[in-house]
């Protein structure tokens, strides 16, 4: 159903009412799930980009005899 027809569609049943809410609130939901998925994304790139001691993979094998390696600049 589009989504311009659920708006202005004229007289509804509650049934279809209730369709339409739900099927709203899908979409909402869908789209939250897009965009945090984007942000983590960006956040994981970013994170990647600027560290210039382990380049992104969290450890340092020079390092291994301190805490297991871990990168300390992005951990």
């Amino acid at each position: 159903m589009d989504y311009i027809q659920l708006l202005f569609g004229g007289e509804q049943t509650a049934e279809q009412k209730a369709d339409n809410a739900a099927y709203l609130a899908e979409q909402q939901r869908i789209e939250t799930q897009r965009i945090e998925s984007i942000k983590e994304s960006k956040a994981q790139r970013e994170k990647t980009l600027r560290c210039s001691r382990c380049y992104g993979s969290g450890f340092v094998s020079q390092f291994r005899h301190v805490q297991g390696g871990r990168c300390f600049a992005c951990n």
